[in-house]
């Protein structure tokens, strides 16, 4: 079953109240296995890299459409026997966004 990540993940931006893109990273991806997802949200499109375990979301938004959207990312393992990486059975997920400004790319694990 799918596990919603960050379901309390705060946003907030000094100098911009939009953001153009995002992306949440699966350290220690198992191609073929791992799956992250997320709720559609107005003006913000994403696609999950399954060979290299990035989701990217894109689209100019405001703060709070990008906080919803990174809120409902959620991780599942495909598989009925999950392989181990190089970290056992364990995955960290960071996310990182992006307001389109000269000094951007804010990132948290």
């Amino acid at each position: 079953a799918a596990v919603t990540i960050a379901p309390s993940l705060q946003l907030g931006d000094v100098d911009s109240a939009t953001l153009a893109g995002a992306t949440v990273a699966i350290t220690d991806h198992v191609a073929g296995e791992d799956l992250l997802s997320f709720a559609a949200q107005a003006g913000i499109s994403g696609a999950f890299n399954a060979e290299t375990g990035v989701l990217t979301l894109t689209g100019t938004a405001s703060l709070a459409d990008y906080q919803a959207v990174l809120r409902s990312v959620t991780y599942a393992n495909t598989s009925d026997n999950p392989s181990a990486g190089a970290q056992g059975l364990s995955r960290t997920i960071s996310f990182t966004v992006d307001d389109g400004g000269a000094e951007n790319a804010a990132s948290a694990p």
